[in-house]
């Protein structure tokens, strides 16, 4: 079952699922680069995160706008990841999941799956992407997403069949993601994950600093990641 006008992409050999890491907003909340804040192993969060998604058999595209020559740097450095630049990051995250999927687009093969996420989701783990993984080797073929959820709570990355790039694509500016997410719920897959890690988002340093503390240490400020967020898609 296609959706309308619903594009054949061929897939890759290897069936390697990309993941879109969103790293082109501006902090300002936070006072740093969200995407250069040092993670448990000391180096660069969006460089371990980059590396946490290769591990799992696809490539990183890493989306830099704000703060772009810092944060392409850290990724040259340690060697993890591919950049693409958003142009106009002050159009927000949608235009940088569209600019990565411009850039997927030029590929070829085209995958049949995607990942995105933003940079500040830091605690997703290596155990939600092997059973998002599973998720998807197992999905129905009218199936369109596969999002992690715990407690009822749904957060990323978010999986999505290469199926939905041309509807995220089409998306003006003063839309968002979860307008697509949101669509096609009925052809969601929602998939139960150990810990709260894939929910959380940092925006500020005082949520920093309590990193680690689990998901109970949340506080009004501080919502389960919110795009496409919790109990939200």
């Amino acid at each position: 079952m296609r959706m309308r006008g619903e594009r054949a992409a061929p897939v890759g050999a290897d069936g390697a699922c990309p993941a879109i890491l969103l790293a082109a907003g501006a902090s300002l909340r936070m006072g740093a680069v969200k995407a250069l804040l040092p993670l448990d192993d000391g180096i660069p969060a969006v460089c371990s995160l980059a590396r946490l998604y290769e591990s799992q058999g696809g490539e990183c595209l890493v989306v830099t706008g704000y703060h772009a020559e810092a944060v392409e740097a850290a990724v040259k450095r340690f060697g993890s990841g591919r950049v693409a630049r958003n142009p106009e990051p002050e159009r927000g995250q949608l235009s940088s999941l569209q600019c990565g999927l411009r850039a997927l687009e030029a590929a070829s093969p085209r995958p049949e799956w995607f990942l995105f996420a933003p940079v500040d989701c830091f605690d997703v783990t290596a155990d939600v992407l092997a059973d998002l993984h599973r998720a998807r080797r197992s999905a129905a073929p009218e199936t369109l997403f596969c999002i992690p959820e715990y407690q009822g709570n749904h957060g990323h990355p978010v999986a999505a069949r290469w199926a939905t790039a041309e509807a995220f694509l089409a998306l003006s500016p003063a839309d968002n993601a979860r307008t697509v997410v949101r669509r096609y719920r009925n052809r969601t897959l929602y998939v139960p994950v150990r810990g709260a890690g894939a929910l959380l988002d940092y925006d500020t340093p005082e949520a920093f600093a309590r990193r680690g503390h689990g998901f109970s240490s949340l506080t009004a400020d501080d919502e389960p990641a919110a795009f496409p967020g919790a109990n939200q898609v």
